[in-house]
């Protein structure tokens, strides 16, 4: 095998140090072979490439400016991902919790797409499909906890929850004033507007999908929070969120903001990969923002500066005073 790797190996060799060498050479390919083991063991999520490379959605990277925000308001440690292959649906933004405790995956919908009614939700065409979401709840499963015949995970299936975030509305029939258990995605919500399924009040939809064999954890872990804010009001959001985490001025805010949105829009648009841990110092979007403002107002203050001078220069030269 070591002929395949180096041809004539054996004519390169000192006889003497012949032993040494060649010990040598299979010490480095062995530690070639663990190097490329490891690598072979993902360490991010594969994005999909039509909406992360052809087609920024403005709204979508905007929410996921949002989600950061409040995340790191919560936690120290956490992943946010964005545009998952495997998540079907599910995947344009994935938040894990600390130590993989629970893994929030959501659907991020905006535009006019109408009312949300019963008739939507169970009809498999309809950009509300139940069965599309089951189909997509399934393979996020198996991305983040292994198939039932593959991989096993430390974590249980059970931990996660799916969201339908949308602006859209719901009609009446559905609403519900059972809503228990949102403590946790409370914080991914722009108004508290949520659908959460039960077999009382839905039982038409249980019906429909008593075929699925896992319908009954499906719809227990499915929200839809609707009316939700457009962009226009998650600009707002994102601002008063900034404006607390970063402790800023009014003067400095709408700067920040336009350095905190390319930050986040670049990450996301052309990342092939998921931002494994935003919360690092090394990732954090926040730090990378505070440290992009401070160059560009450090900039402004050397150009004020230099304007300053050459207007000094400029009375001198005309024999006025400089005002005191």
């Amino acid at each position: 095998m070591l002929k395949k790797i180096v041809p004539n190996f054996e004519n390169l060799i000192p006889r003497n140090n012949g032993q040494i060498l060649l010990q040598g050479i299979w010490i480095c390919i062995l530690f070639c072979r663990l190097s490329d083991k490891e690598e072979e063991r993902p360490e991010v999520y594969k994005k999909r490439s039509d909406d992360a490379m052809k087609c920024a959605q403005i709204f979508q990277y905007k929410y996921c400016a949002l989600a950061f925000l409040r995340a790191k308001k919560k936690w120290s440690k956490f992943k946010l991902h964005s545009n998952l292959e495997r998540f079907g649906v599910f995947g344009d933004v994935v938040l894990e919790y600390p130590d993989g405790k629970l893994h929030i995956c959501m659907q991020i919908k905006s535009g006019a797409i109408g009312l949300i009614t019963l008739s939507r939700l169970m009809n498999k065409n309809s950009p509300f499909s139940l069965c599309t979401y089951y189909n997509s709840y399934i393979n996020a499963q198996e991305a983040l906890f292994g198939s039932k015949e593959g991989d096993k995970m430390d974590r249980k299936p059970g931990e996660s929850l799916f969201i339908i975030y949308t602006n859209a509305d719901i009609e009446s029939s559905l609403n519900s004033d059972e809503v228990t258990g949102i403590v946790e995605e409370e914080f991914l919500m722009t108004r508290r507007f949520v659908l959460q399924f039960n077999e009382g009040k839905h039982e038409a939809i249980y019906q429909y999908l008593q075929e699925m064999p896992e319908h009954r954890e499906f719809l227990s872990r499915l929200r839809i929070v609707y009316s939700q804010a457009k962009e226009k009001q998650m600009e707002f959001d994102i601002k008063s969120e900034l404006q607390q985490s970063m402790k800023l001025p009014d003067s400095e805010l709408d700067l920040a903001y336009e350095c905190y949105r390319d930050i986040i829009k670049d990450r996301w648009q052309n990342c092939i990969y998921s931002l494994q841990e935003p919360s690092c110092m090394e990732n954090d979007p926040i730090r990378k923002t505070a440290d992009k403002l401070r160059t560009i107002l450090v900039t402004k203050i050397r150009e004020l500066d230099q304007r300053k001078s050459e207007l000094d220069d400029l009375m001198s030269a005309l024999n006025i005073k400089s005002p005191q």
